[in-house]
């Protein structure tokens, strides 16, 4: 075991020992921290939210003897992220640094996360009080952006929200016995912590939700953050707590799919859990006992997937859940079917359907074919066709293109310069011309996207414009304060028409400061909105120039862009906030355009000695690469 927190060594200063400290600390972990909206910050390593570190062990000190205020602020914030297990009862060591015995203090699962770049400083020390006393200090620290982890219950797992300003955090420290002690602080319940301490100490799990005003059956995950050490039955009964109505609207100013989603469960809300092995027994009391049948199968499907899926984690923990109403085993078949011994325990793959994929087949796929009299609209349903369009549409090159998914009619779409065109995929369908603003226009980098509701996203400069296939008329979705200094070029939403992926080039700055933005679809009966709640998630760091992107899982976007090396890769991008991972696939050379439906991936390329090509391949498998046609920007329905 390395000691990496000591007491400073004899003839040591005690301010060397503390930044060796400190330091050591650091090595917890390192994310890049977005400058607007929440971020999710995970390794997804047995869900915990930093890199595993074996044989270290992170051991807290007390204050050592003639440490200055400031060196006191400094191991008061090591010891506690050193410790921090969930409970107040692993902070005996940082209690040392407060005066008095500490009772007022009373961390929660809720903290305040600096950035890697948090300073110290001494505001001023007095030697004197009027009146008499002790002497008093004031220490601050400043973090130029911070995280907030907020939760509505004491335990009960929490959202992150990133401000983009500088913070100071003020501390009051007292001479106790001649030694510097704290008697006050940022909060009495919010940890401050250092950004490698909530990495190692927290870990990203999901939250499970409905589409606002919506009757389907569709679950939206929301991923938060719980202590890594919180065990198995705190963890679940504060996974569960944050699905209840009361904990959602304390919330929802600060998540970014509040506005967006809600929950099944009725407010006034009980919920029991126990652990038992890999099973937990949920007993839902008060109003939820009241609910009907097929509100008490929504509230099973979000219990089952909040507890079982191990997205964000290898290991897989509770694998069945048990509902009971009053005590009385509940069974999704029916009242009386428990009792008659009909009832098993619901398992994930009860409710599969419930988080739409977007997987299936690898049919049907569009793309603009390249014949020597001129491109076509083709479709790909294991050979090539010409897709069913209007004739005034079917021979037009197009920057971008899109293919509407779902019941009933499929609607494509296509883009040049200002005009977008749609109809109907049939041959006499009526063409739809709409003429985009003056601060939009289509580039060879552009994506469009239709939703589940039969709606054309188009990026459209500073925001997104929504298009009906219906047609006329166009919708100008507002856009948050993230999309407003930067241009909008790729739009994506996702399958379950709740979240929509961006890539945003801004106004200022290089190819290196391009972003991948995440934001929350919300409706009412006369308006959509981007991003109602005002955030919107960052994802992707350290990708340099995104170029393309798509779904690929409800928890992870493809995108396709410079690696580290400056080569073009295609990396999983978690929504989470986890750093990217390069998928270690060989790329075809030239690669300009991709779409995804799982297992598959369909990517353009220039070519290198013809005409563009298209190419598709299994991911998993890693290749080899399929060609299809020689054709550009291939698109599956959605």
């Amino acid at each position: 075991m390395n000691e990496y927190l000591r007491r400073p060594a004899a003839g040591r200063p005690a301010a060397a020992a503390i930044a060796a400290a400190l330091a050591a600390v650091l090595l917890g972990g390192c994310v890049s921290l977005p400058t607007s909206g929440p971020v999710r910050v995970t390794n997804g390593l047995n869900g915990a939210a930093g890199p595993a570190q074996p044989g270290v062990h992170l051991v807290p000190v007390p204050p050592g003897t003639g440490w200055s205020a400031a060196q006191v602020v400094q191991g008061f914030l090591a010891a506690s992220g050193a410790a921090w297990t969930g409970t107040k009862a692993s902070l005996g060591i940082a209690q040392k640094y407060l005066s008095g015995n500490g009772e007022s203090w009373h961390p929660s699962w809720s903290a305040t996360v600096l950035d890697p770049g948090w300073t110290v400083r001494s505001q001023y020390v007095s030697s004197k009080i009027a009146g008499g006393g002790p002497p008093i200090a004031q220490v601050s620290v400043v973090s130029q952006h911070f995280q907030t982890l907020i939760s509505a219950g004491q335990y009960q797992a929490g959202t992150i929200v990133v401000s983009p300003r500088p913070r100071v955090f003020q501390f009051g420290l007292i001479k106790v016995a001649g030694q510097w002690r704290i008697y006050s602080m940022p909060s009495r319940t919010r940890l401050l912590l250092s950004e490698a301490d909530f990495l190692r100490d927290y870990q990203s799990r999901n939250l499970y939700f409905f589409p606002a005003g919506s009757a389907a059956q569709v679950l939206i995950p929301d991923p938060v953050f719980i202590p890594q050490q919180a065990g198995t039955q705190a963890a679940a009964q504060g996974l569960v707590n944050a699905l209840l109505p009361p904990g959602r609207s304390l919330t929802s100013s600060a998540g970014w799919l509040s506005d967006a989603t809600t929950t099944a469960f009725p407010r006034g809300t009980r919920i029991d859990v126990q652990v038992s092995g890999i099973k937990a027994i949920v007993d839902l009391t008060g109003a939820a006992a009241k609910a009907s049948q097929w509100q008490l199968r929504r509230m099973a499907a979000q219990l089952a997937w909040t507890l079982t899926s191990t997205s964000y984690s290898a290991s897989p923990g509770i694998q069945s859940v048990v509902i009971m109403v009053n005590q009385h085993q509940w069974s999704p078949d029916g009242p009386g079917a428990a009792a008659s011994g009909a009832d098993q325990p619901l398992l994930l793959k009860d409710y599969t359907g419930w988080v739409p994929t977007g997987a299936g087949s690898p049919y049907p796929l569009y793309f603009q074919a390249a014949r020597p009299a001129g491109p076509e609209i083709s479709e790909w349903q294991g050979r090539t066709s010409p897709a069913p369009l209007p004739s005034t549409l079917a021979d037009v090159p197009y920057t971008a293109t899109a293919v509407s998914s779902g019941p009933g009619q499929a609607f494509f779409a296509g883009c040049r310069g200002k005009k977008v065109y749609i109809a109907a995929l049939r041959r006499h369908a009526r063409t739809i011309t709409q003429t985009l603003p003056a601060a939009a226009g289509c580039t060879e980098r552009t994506a469009l996207s239709w939703d589940q509701k039969g709606d054309l996203w188009v990026p459209a400069g500073h925001g997104v414009l929504i298009m009906p296939a219906a047609g006329p008329g166009q919708t100008v979705v507002a856009a948050p304060d993230s999309l407003t200094a930067g241009t909008v070029t790729s739009v994506q939403v996702a399958p379950d028409g709740v979240r929509v992926a961006m890539i945003v080039h801004p106004d200022t700055g290089g190819k290196h400061s391009v972003q991948i933005v995440v934001a929350a679809i919300s409706r009412t009966s006369s308006n959509t909105y981007l991003a109602q709640s005002g955030q919107t998630v960052t994802v992707g760091s350290g990708i340099a120039d995104p170029i393309a992107l798509s779904w690929w899982d409800p928890d992870h976007l493809l995108v396709l862009g410079e690696s580290r090396n400056a080569n073009l890769a295609l990396s999983e991008v978690p929504l989470n906030g986890n750093a990217p991972a390069q998928v270690p696939i060989l790329l075809p050379p030239g690669v300009t355009s991709l779409t995804a439906r799982q297992p598959y991936l369909v990517v353009g390329t220039a070519g290198e000695f013809g005409p563009p090509q298209i190419e598709i391949s299994r991911l998993e498998a890693g290749g080899p690469w399929r060609l299809i046609a020689a054709g550009t920007s291939p698109v599956y329905p959605g």
